[in-house]
């Protein structure tokens, strides 16, 4: 996104001298549990992956978020503490909003509305994430998550198996199973030796995925 499509923009422009950019790349942390990291960073593009790993590392996928949202050690502003680990899922352009510069941004009352809007959309989002897993099948979940993420050019591709099981929160087998379920009927095809597939037949995925998509998408009458 350029900077001026963002809704941070009317905040920052007067300070942009004051807030480096920043470029990671895929598979790069920002921030990592039991570091005290400061400030806060706005994403301008890519997804950003936030995962909670127990003392017993059993890791739990807490957000993926895209352009246009927070991202760091958000708990601490609460007064809380999630001890997470952020990282890049994908190359990513960012703002790094110093402790300093933010906490003087927060007195103004429309750059705090907007940040706490930001971060209150996101624990619905999260919830919301949570509870479909509850309502809808594995292979309906899979073909929301493959539509989703593929684009005019109707490709399809994951960091890794690890990763995208993970996000869906299916065992390896599942996730295979329903992946070639969709190769045998044809909705998909496969990329020799590398995890890119192409769509070639979105209209029936989108069937497949079609109540997914409408509770996940739905706005307030």
């Amino acid at each position: 996104m350029d900077l001026k499509d963002l809704e941070i923009y009317p905040f920052i422009k007067d300070r942009l001298d004051r807030i480096p950019r920043v470029t990671v790349k895929a598979g790069e942390y920002i921030s990592r549990a039991g570091k005290a990291d400061g400030g806060l960073f706005y994403v301008v593009s890519g997804y950003m992956r936030v995962e909670c790993v127990s003392h017993e590392g059993k890791k739990i996928l807490v957000d993926n978020l895209g352009p246009d949202n927070f991202t760091g050690k958000i708990s601490r502003v609460q007064k809380a503490y999630f001890a997470c680990d952020i990282f890049a899922a994908t190359d990513c352009d960012l703002l790094f909003l110093e402790s300093k510069v933010y906490e003087a941004m927060m007195k103004d009352k429309g750059f705090s509305e907007l940040f706490y809007r930001k971060i209150s959309n996101r624990v619905y989002q999260m919830y919301k994430g949570r509870l479909v897993r509850s309502f809808y099948s594995l292979a309906e979940l899979v073909a929301y998550h493959i539509c989703s993420r593929t684009g005019k050019d109707q490709i399809f591709e994951y960091r890794s198996t690890l990763s995208l099981c993970e996000e869906l929160d299916i065992s390896r087998r599942g996730l295979y199973n329903i992946l070639n379920k969709f190769l045998e009927k044809g909705y998909l095809e496969k990329e020799v030796g590398s995890s890119r597939y192409y769509v070639r037949n979105r209209r029936e995925l989108e069937k497949i995925c079609s109540e997914v998509r409408r509770y996940m998408e739905e706005q307030e009458p």
